[in-house]
């Protein structure tokens, strides 16, 4: 790691005492982007306890919270198994709703395979933080380069890699709205009514300089 960093303080030296003010920049202009996966775990309902759900509601979070699918499955050939599969499911679905999870999809799937008989899948669209497209990791990383490998390199792409890495909840990438929609709601309404000449009654008020009189 010592040697990379000192790689590439040095080609950044170089590449930047060679610069003029019509040199092409080498510097990375791109920014961390957000791909969408599938999470999925497939678990015995043994493993099954709140603790695990909750878990699972916590990195569902992390998502844009397009929907959480529960999936028990149960043997077919086999009374009265889909309806304590159906119970469970209920269970599952009470405790994922009090960790705060409302849009569920959750449902039984017979089995015709033991292995398969008292298995759990639940499956979301994740979200992952990346680096930029068409960076590539920097000179030196694969082994001994010379200086002119350095020309393909955009300096910033291994730092963007590394603080890809360290984000704990993508999602926050996307942003926030600048107000709640209620807010703005009513921030139109009060515009609305001076645009339309709505009158106003004054307000009674006490004047400071009249309290003790």
């Amino acid at each position: 790691m010592r040697h990379l960093i000192i790689t590439g303080t040095c080609l950044s030296v170089l590449m930047l005492g060679a610069c003029t003010m019509t040199t092409p920049t080498q510097v990375s202009m791109d920014r961390i982007k957000i791909d969408q996966t599938v999470e999925t775990s497939v678990m015995d309902r043994r493993q099954i306890t709140p603790n695990v759900l909750s878990r699972i509601a916590d990195d569902y979070k992390k998502t844009d919270e397009t929907g959480l699918r529960v999936l028990v499955s149960y043997p077919e050939d086999i009374a009265g198994a889909k309806a304590e599969a159906t119970v469970l499911s209920q269970k599952y679905s009470h405790v994922l709703e009090r960790n705060g999870i409302d849009n569920l999809d959750v449902a039984t799937v017979p089995s015709n395979h033991a292995s398969y008989d008292s298995r759990v899948l639940i499956s979301y669209k994740g979200l992952q933080a990346v680096a930029p497209e068409d960076c590539p990791r920097i000179t030196g990383t694969f082994g001994a380069e010379s200086v002119y490998d350095v020309k393909d390199y955009e300096i910033g792409c291994e730092h963007m890699r590394s603080f890809s890495k360290m984000v704990s909840d993508p999602k926050d990438l996307l942003g926030r709205s600048a107000t709640r929609d209620g807010d703005g709601r009513r921030a139109g309404n009060i515009v609305e009514r001076y645009r339309t000449g709505e009158q106003f009654e004054a307000l009674e008020t006490t004047s400071a300089s009249g309290v003790g009189e």
